[in-house]
């Protein structure tokens, strides 16, 4: 394939114009052009799909940190910054202009907070091209829940469903199974057996502990995230191994052809293309502000999230129009500053910015929220990783040889099992914790995280503890600049709101995984605790541990979708953009909570059904006329 071949010319004008090639933004780009309509997509990075670190399920750790696609992100954790500086994981900016890592001893005087660090993919695929490939559905009450705030039948949990066998290729169930879908684009696969047979000691204590006969095979069967239990992770991975993701719809989207060997469908992707700002009509008497367009920057590593970013780097400054649409799907943190700079968001804010405001729209930019995470981290006896074996992707690697002929455990991300657990303060009485375990040191992310997790003798064990439906949602992105190549100033005020219940079912879930690490037999055990560490026992010490070292990277609900009544909700049910037209977010940020315990295949049902309402806008438009300057159904 080639994977260039995408690139065409920009013309002036397009039905639709989409910004960001995400989860939400790529499969709509996609869908549309796959239904006739003229599509344009911004992307503001490149193509890397044919980079191995990017293919290879194994190495998405290392490929996270690689400069070819990473986006660099500091965020607050906390308000106050002695709390904040107790995290292990605080990148601090040195009195000589150097980065550290650490806290206390480990900082140098003077040195100032740089925040935690959030990596983001600036590529095409956005994040999906370098995540850990979790493939889980949301359980039924969020969806449900947006279906009760806003009074919109078509977000139950049945409609859903339909959408997300719509758009699966289940590789590891018989064909036919209820509540999958096999002639989707996107796989969805099992992680390689190596996995789970390096990981087999703790396997067996966690089928104790969890009171779970064997490993349950389909996390994603009718209803999903409703029972306690010990699971087998499904991937988003190809059925020969291969990371499965937008990118590679969208370049078969845009480089299929017809019988006669022309262009088949009317999608256009442009790289290295970064929005600025969204365009507006001047509005009649009346009438409410109706998107026309996009102004972007096209040139390489224009944003300064890129580590490869420069005063110097070349962009030159277009716009292009959009007869119908323009769908913005820049992520959680990139879409409300792109519709702040456009004039959309809180009139305080953007006032004191010398932003002009064309909608006075408050919720932009609020609601952030995340899954809390944080790992038990211990040593075994022996190494739990299947990975041992390999060199890396170098040269004479034999896992890596075993990779290229679809096979060995390469084709893993490494995730053997993961146990759905209710706690004491559950609200739905529904698991409340994913818990995860993995054959490597995983505490975060910090510059340096994969190297960390991967140091010889790989006898690490941890547990992940995810905590689903947080409570609070009280963090912000707002507006550092009004320059757009500027980031934004991102505080998650972590544990701020349902602080003490968030925690406590966070330190069950340090129970949980101390009592399956101590059921470890030999050889592989005793397992011997490093965090919180053996000495941390009491309640308040294992909270206070678990304040220190929490993270997350499942961030969302910057837009949300909310009640017509509600003054913070910034979309509608269908993603239309309140007080405007011809404007839609689609993506993470449009959540109204975060869904579930990982987001991604979320946010592609998300895409399905913004198509759909897309689609049927579309069929009305056609059949509207102008009356009066006014478009009306006939």
């Amino acid at each position: 394939m080639d994977s260039h071949a995408h690139q065409d010319q920009v013309s002036s004008e397009y039905e639709y114009v989409i910004v960001g090639s995400g989860p939400g933004g790529g499969p709509l780009a996609a869908n549309l052009a796959r239904r006739g309509h003229s599509v344009l997509l911004l992307e503001a990075g490149d193509d890397q799909g044919l980079n191995l670190k990017e293919q290879v399920p194994a190495v998405f750790a290392v490929w996270e940190e690689d400069p070819n696609q990473r986006w660099d992100f500091f965020v607050k954790h906390y308000t106050d910054d002695v709390q904040a500086a107790r995290d292990p994981k605080m990148v601090w900016k040195t009195p000589e202009g150097a980065t550290v890592v650490g806290t206390g001893s480990d900082v140098p005087a003077g040195s100032k907070q740089l925040g935690i660090w959030y990596p983001r993919s600036g590529t095409l695929g956005g994040c999906a091209a370098h995540n850990a490939m979790v493939n889980v559905i949301p359980p039924d009450e969020d969806w449900e829940h947006i279906e009760k705030i806003t009074g919109d039948k078509s977000w139950n949990p049945t409609n859903i469903r339909h959408l997300f066998e719509r758009l699966e290729k289940c590789r590891y169930l018989p064909e036919g199974t209820p509540d999958h879908g096999f002639h989707g684009w996107l796989e969805t696969n099992l992680a390689h057996q190596s996995t789970l047979d390096a990981f087999e000691p703790v396997i067996k204590s966690a089928l104790q502990v969890s009171k779970t006969k064997t490993l349950i095979k389909d996390i994603n069967g009718p209803h999903p995230g409703a029972k306690d239990g010990l699971y087998r992770p499904s991937l988003l991975m190809t059925k020969d191994g291969r990371r499965s993701h937008v990118r590679d719809y969208l370049v078969a989207t845009a480089n299929a052809k017809d019988a006669h060997g022309r262009k088949k469908y009317p999608l256009t992707i442009r790289t290295h293309c970064f929005a600025t700002r969204v365009l507006f009509d001047k509005p009649r008497h009346g009438q409410k502000p109706k998107a026309m367009g996009v102004e972007f920057l096209e040139g390489a590593s224009v944003y300064k999230a890129d580590p490869r970013f420069s005063d110097k780097n070349h962009a030159v400054k277009r716009q292009v129009h959009a007869r119908k649409e323009v769908i913005v799907a820049g992520g959680v943190f990139n879409t409300p500053q792109l519709l702040k700079l456009s004039g959309i968001g809180p009139k305080a804010e953007l006032t004191a910015l010398g932003i002009d405001v064309l909608v006075d729209l408050p919720g932009v930019g609020t609601n952030l929220q995340d899954n809390y995470e944080f790992s038990v981290v211990a040593r075994a006896q022996e190494t739990l990783n299947p990975f041992a074996e390999g060199t890396g992707l170098n040269a004479g690697d034999p896992l890596l040889e075993q990779w290229v002929n679809g096979d060995g455990p390469y084709t893993s991300n490494g995730l053997p099992t993961a146990l759905l657990h209710t706690t004491t303060v559950s609200e739905s009485k529904l698991p409340d914790l994913f818990i995860f375990g993995v054959g490597i040191a995983l505490t975060g992310f910090f510059p340096g995280f994969s190297t960390a997790a991967f140091t010889p003798p790989l006898t690490d064990l941890s547990w992940d503890i995810l905590k689903v439906r947080p409570r609070n949602n009280t963090g912000t992105v707002k507006l550092r600049s009004k320059d757009p190549r500027d980031t934004p100033l991102i505080n998650f005020e972590y544990y701020s709101a349902g602080g003490e219940e968030d925690l406590t079912a966070m330190a069950e879930g340090v129970d949980v995984a101390r009592r399956i690490n101590a059921g470890v037999a030999a050889p592989a055990g005793p397992i011997k605790e490093s965090i919180p560490g053996p000495d941390v026992t009491s309640d308040t010490a294992i909270k206070q541990s678990i304040k220190d070292g929490s993270f997350s990277h499942h961030a969302a609900c910057t837009c949300p979708i909310g009640a017509d009544k509600d003054p913070m909700a910034c979309l509608d049910s269908k993603f239309r953009v309140r007080g405007v037209q011809g404007l839609r977010v689609v993506d993470a940020s449009s959540f109204p909570r975060v869904p579930g315990s990982f987001p991604t295949t979320a946010i592609y049902i998300l895409a399905e059904k913004a198509t759909d309402a897309i689609i049927e806008d579309a069929v009305w438009f056609q059949e509207d006329k102008l009356i009066n300057g006014a478009r009306v159904r006939i």
